[in-house]
């Protein structure tokens, strides 16, 4: 059995403590690892939780699954393995992480069919439009300081934050 578990359906305000605390009922907890968007930090609403034994990992799925905690009702099991991500083209790697010098640092959803990716390719930012399969190139962003990407927005910073950039691209 897979030690890692899956926990999904967490509420936006849960942290890595509370659900450290909730697993420990379960057995040994080796790590907890609650996924955030890398632009505010805030939660995605899931999170792994590493257990030290089969045991603990197997009473932690009948004991959490379906169970509610902090208002919302959780899902609990076995973590899949990574899938593969798509290759972006071009065939070569600029450096910078992500695949091929592409790295994602931002989306947002606009409707059923519409969203916006705030991507940096070889040092350059790029906003970027998808619509019924379709991407237009909505701004060109001048190069972020470097090692201030991906950090989180915060109210001191000069930077506007991805929302901020989406509206004003959009013209919202």
């Amino acid at each position: 059995m897979n030690l890692k578990l899956y926990v999904g359906n967490l509420a936006f305000s849960t942290e890595e403590s509370g659900l450290q605390g909730l697993f420990a009922q379960a057995g040994p907890v080796q790590s907890v690892n609650l996924i955030r968007d890398r632009a505010t930090g805030q939660s995605r609403g899931f999170a792994f939780v590493e257990m030290e034994t089969e045991e603990g990992a197997r009473q932690a799925i009948e004991q959490f699954h379906e169970r509610e905690f902090e208002g919302r009702r959780l899902t609990v099991n076995e973590a899949r393995p990574q899938a593969p991500r798509g290759d972006f083209g071009g065939g070569r790697s600029a450096g910078g992480g992500g695949v091929n010098g592409i790295e994602v640092l931002a989306q947002a959803s606009l409707g059923a069919k519409e969203r916006a990716v705030l991507i940096r390719v070889e040092g350059s930012r790029l906003l970027l439009g998808v619509a019924s399969g379709q991407v237009s190139l909505l701004q060109v962003l001048p190069a972020a300081p470097a090692g201030t990407e991906p950090a989180a927005p915060t109210a001191d910073t000069a930077r506007p934050s991805f929302g901020q950039l989406l509206r004003k691209s959009l013209g919202r």
